[in-house]
């Protein structure tokens, strides 16, 4: 590649990187992150660099699109500690302690 070829496609990228408009940040999968706690979390510098004002309390984000959601593989394997997490738990240790009361 000559050094004319060479400018040419850096002048390119340049063009390119300028057009990109994404100082803002979207969830992966639309709905499932609330995007009021995201506010409070993130925020960006007047260079636009992106920076991190606390972490989020777990569970806090995801809202429930994810198929382990509201489960106990959710609150054990993905240890989300959300209301619908805690209460499949709950529920998981209560039968648990039925069954033994009732083997004894």
């Amino acid at each position: 590649m000559d050094e004319l070829q060479e400018r040419a496609e850096i002048d390119r990228l340049v063009e390119e990187q300028l057009k990109d408009d994404t100082d803002f940040i979207e969830p992966q999968f639309p709905n499932t992150v609330s995007t009021d706690v995201l506010d409070d979390l993130l925020g960006i510098t007047g260079d636009g660099e992106v920076i991190s004002f606390k972490r989020a309390e777990r569970g806090s984000i995801l809202t429930g699109a994810a198929s382990w959601h509201g489960s106990t593989s959710g609150y054990v394997n993905h240890k989300c500690r959300c209301r619908p997490c805690k209460d499949a738990q709950a529920a998981r240790i209560r039968k648990q302690r039925e069954r033994r009361k009732a083997a004894q």
